[in-house]
């Protein structure tokens, strides 16, 4: 039970009592003035008074009990228990009343008017800018920590990028990436260190050169043939080597620094089959167990890092996070179209959200006091207006005794 509900349990019984201590007085004094009212007009006007009084609250007190329970148990009378026997239909006034008078767009935008959401944010922030700073950078590596202890990060990050790369043609990147290369030349290099390489594996490696020759034709498998062939290729790589170090080129030496890288370029350009054949590789590359591994380490890597920064530069970034708020409602303090516009949208968004709702709002309201036990829901209205309801006792109490003074005084003129 909160402090308002025991509040108000408190002053229900407060009411109570003064209210039956009214009825209880006045039938004392009835009593006693009815005894002696010969004696004296004065005392039969105290009988007058005492006696409606005494109607007037035993008839209010009726009215209100009968709102809540049959007043004395007594079942039988009419129109008593009148919450208990109206429960559903109250439910469904209450939710249409609550939804048609309180959440109209022109209550809640006058009401959000009042509140002006952006100036109090500022305020907030301008104030309190050192303890959020401290707070963000406290609970990053907690907040990433939880993330990643859960795989989520991992499993977010990696079929967000197989997602977008299964999207996306590679091909065409690798076609422009490549002729920018050769438009630049910046692949020259690269095809001599692959000259050096070749020629460097071919004269270290004689045999497994004329296995590899043996399989386009047989005569190089020859001993005299194949020693001929290897000390051939072995000079040619070395002239080309010679050729492209220097500068001057043979049509060779061109075709291979430049028509071959060309015609590579045009071939990713132009061949569908090698299109296809690139998106089967990415393709197999996305479910492979590498690729897998490579965005977990990845992952890894990065928590690491931030966690790492965190904890080592937590003053520095706590500090440079406090500037930036700073910073960011002087900002918005100076331009106050954007404050204006931050209201805005929050009129908007609170009307848009609860003008889509009012239906739902109003079914819980409906739903609520229906499934409402009988006797909880009794209570905690009483507990809510019983207090106030106390009044209707008291007034009866008076207004009646003054009505029937009024009518004995009329009665004693004429």
């Amino acid at each position: 039970m909160n402090a308002i509900e025991l509040d108000k349990r408190i002053k229900l019984k407060k009411m109570r009592r003064i209210a039956t201590g009214l009825l209880i007085a006045m039938t004392v004094i009835y009593f006693i003035s009815k005894k002696y009212e010969s004696y004296s007009f004065l005392i039969s006007c105290i009988a007058a008074f005492s006696e409606a009084s005494m109607v007037g609250a035993l008839a209010d007190w009726f009215a209100v009990v009968a709102l809540f329970r049959h007043p004395l148990g007594l079942s039988w009378i009419p129109h008593t228990a009148i919450i208990q026997q109206n429960k559903d239909r109250i439910g469904d006034s209450l939710s249409g009343f609550v939804v048609e008078n309180f959440f109209t767009e022109e209550i809640l935008r006058n009401k959000l008017k009042e509140v002006r959401f952006s100036e109090n944010v500022l305020r907030y922030l301008r104030e309190n800018k050192e303890a959020i700073s401290k707070g963000i950078v406290k609970y990053i590596p907690g907040a990433i920590e939880l993330v990643y202890k859960e795989g989520q990060l991992s499993a977010s990050i990696h079929a967000g990028l197989k997602t977008r790369l299964q999207n996306t043609a590679v091909a065409p990147y690798v076609s422009k990436l490549l002729a920018t290369a050769v438009s630049s030349e910046l692949h020259v290099p690269l095809m001599k260190q692959m000259i050096q390489g070749a020629y460097t594996w071919v004269a270290e490696n004689r045999d497994e050169t004329l296995k590899i020759m043996e399989g386009v034709n047989k005569t190089f498998s020859l001993p005299f043939v194949g020693d001929l062939a290897h000390r051939a290729i072995v000079k040619a790589l070395a002239k080309l080597m010679v050729e492209v170090e220097s500068g001057v080129l043979s049509d060779l030496s061109r075709e291979i620094l430049y028509g071959l890288p060309g015609k590579i370029v045009d071939k990713f350009e132009n061949s569908e089959d090698l299109r296809g054949k690139i998106e089967d590789w990415k393709n197999d590359f996305l479910e492979s167990e590498v690729f897998h591994e490579f965005v977990q380490e990845q992952t890894a890597a990065f928590k690491d890092a931030i966690s790492t920064y965190s904890i080592e530069s937590g003053e520095e970034l706590s500090s440079k996070l406090a500037d930036l708020l700073e910073g960011l409602v002087e900002d918005l303090q100076s331009t106050p179209s954007i404050s204006e516009s931050l209201n805005l949208w929050l009129q908007d968004t609170v009307v848009r959200v609860v003008g889509g709702y009012k239906e739902e709002i109003g079914k819980l309201i409906s739903d609520t006091v229906k499934n409402w036990p009988m006797e909880d829901m009794v209570e905690k209205l009483e507990v809510q207006v019983g207090g106030d309801l106390q009044y209707i006792r008291i007034n009866g109490t008076v207004i009646g005794g003054l009505a029937g003074l009024v009518i004995h005084l009329v009665s004693y003129w004429l």
